[in-house]
């Protein structure tokens, strides 16, 4: 006799299960993880599901298009655990010298600089954004330091600076018959980015409170 085929609605909380433990655990990490993966390849191939991955994963699993495929990788052996939170680490080590580069790069320099033009104000942010008393409109990289005070200020001055930008944004100034479509889907994948980021930090605060 024929198994009963399981829902996509067991399926995605089979996954959510399988995720917390991973999250849980450091020994059996890469077993909760690659079986996570394992389900999740079963509901991007089952013909039962509507509308796009991304907005599937995002609405029914809580997770993002690219935590989903990464944990199918982890699951088809294409990648590891240990491979991952390397490559994220590397990624976290790299943003730091870079800004503690930049912030030698302008503590170091002996030439007179140029008269800087007056800023303009960046947007009023909420109590949260603007978490501990700040200059944010003359804010340097030098400013920032390494604690959860320091990562949420710099996380307000990348918020405020995005929002800044996209008033400002000169495509805004440009004729509207002559924006190209290509112009349009440049900021499409960034707003799609940021969306996607506001998903992981809403998975996150999902997991701190299960």
């Amino acid at each position: 006799m024929k198994s009963r085929q399981p829902s996509l609605r067991s399926l995605c909380a089979a996954v959510k299960t399988l995720i917390r433990k991973g999250d849980a655990s450091n020994d059996e990490a890469q077993a909760f993880y690659a079986n996570a993966g394992a389900n999740l390849r079963k509901i991007k191939d089952d013909p039962r599901r509507t509308g796009s991955w991304a907005s599937y994963v995002r609405e029914h699993c809580g997770l993002s298009q690219q935590r989903a495929d990464e944990l199918i990788r982890i699951a088809e052996g294409r990648t590891t655990v240990k491979k991952v939170r390397a490559e994220k680490a590397a990624s976290v080590q790299k943003s730091k010298a870079k800004l503690k580069a930049e912030a030698k790069a302008n503590t170091s320099s002996v030439d007179s600089p140029a008269p800087k033009p007056t800023p303009k104000p960046g947007p009023k942010l909420s109590p949260e954004e603007r978490s501990c008393d700040f200059d944010w409109d003359n804010v340097k990289p030098e400013d920032f330091g390494d604690s959860d005070t320091a990562y949420r200020r710099q996380a307000g001055f990348y918020v405020s600076e995005a929002l800044r930008l996209a008033e400002a944004f000169p495509l805004l100034r440009v004729t509207p018959s002559k924006i190209t479509q290509r112009e349009v889907q440049d900021v499409r994948k960034v707003a799609r980015a940021w969306s996607e980021l506001a998903d992981t930090i809403a998975q996150h605060i999902i997991r701190k409170a299960s």
